[in-house]
């Protein structure tokens, strides 16, 4: 399959961040909680 490279720059950089960003929210739950709430889509993300 062949992709244009700015798509596919542009849709890695967007994976990226996304990933990045989930992190640093999840590292932040954690470290105002102490553990994610039981039951989020994150915690069971982390935690799988």
């Amino acid at each position: 399959m062949r992709v244009p490279k700015k798509l596919a720059i542009f849709g890695f950089n967007l994976s990226a961040s996304v990933f990045l960003g989930l992190c640093v929210y999840g590292l932040l739950l954690y470290s105002k909680e102490g553990s994610p709430p039981a039951g989020s889509l994150l915690s069971s993300a982390l935690y799988a």
